[in-house]
């Protein structure tokens, strides 16, 4: 999604427009222009990948349920974790 002044958001989550269960992470202009690739895990995890100056990284990041949260969706994030 791209915002104004060449910011962006990477969205990785649910397809149905609800926007919920998902991550994003926002970018400056400059983090938009070394941005070499990302990747969704899963709903709860997205990977994304920059080069910045010489430095290739990579930012992973988790949203984990909370305890209360049913079993089976903890046992599922763990899983995907695990990836």
């Amino acid at each position: 999604m791209q915002l104004a002044k060449g910011d962006s958001i990477i969205y990785s989550g649910r397809d149905d427009d609800n926007q919920r269960q998902g991550e994003g992470i926002s970018m400056l202009k400059s983090a938009v222009r070394a941005l070499i690739e990302w990747n969704s895990i899963s709903e709860r995890i997205i990977q994304v990948w920059f080069y910045f100056k010489y430095i290739k990284f990579t930012v992973t990041h988790v949203y984990a349920p909370t305890e209360d949260a049913d079993e089976q969706e903890k046992t599922s994030s763990t899983q995907d974790c695990k990836i």
